[in-house]
């Protein structure tokens, strides 16, 4: 079973990796992405690591169609999608997830949407709620 996030925002915003990586550091956050990937078309593992060890988690950057935006609200808001799919049993993966999946939202001003829970936010938001989530997973703060 997986856990996936989607990040919706417009094409023209999404940045570049080192852009990226920049921003995770500036959010505190111990995740290291790859340097040499194209942002916008990266699709399948995409390895990081975090905490002096290798984990991933599975990534594609793609066109949302109208359908699609409709149903998450951000028809006209948005147009394309990032995915964040990491196995469901593997924390390590779902923190990774969690931590370059809000910075995107946050760096683009896109939305971060959670299916499993059906949370959905904006921006700075994002960064916030994740590192609560991180805490739930880690066992810190309940």
């Amino acid at each position: 079973m997986s856990y996936d996030l989607m990040v919706y925002l417009w094409d023209d915003a999404m940045p570049m990796a080192t852009d990226w990586q920049d921003r995770i550091v500036d959010e505190g956050f111990p995740v290291k992405l790859s340097s040499d990937f194209e942002t916008q078309s990266m699709a399948g593992f995409f390895p990081v690591s975090m905490y002096g060890s290798q984990s991933g988690f599975e990534y594609l950057y793609r066109h949302a169609d109208d359908e699609e935006l409709f149903e998450v609200g951000l028809l006209g808001k948005a147009n394309r999608s990032a995915l964040f799919s990491a196995k469901d049993n593997e924390p390590k993966e779902k923190i990774a997830a969690l931590m370059a999946s809000s910075v995107l939202a946050a760096m683009t001003q896109g939305k971060l949407v959670d299916p499993q829970s059906g949370e959905s936010l904006d921006g700075d938001a994002a960064i916030h709620w994740a590192k609560r989530q991180i805490d739930r997973i880690s066992g810190r703060n309940g």
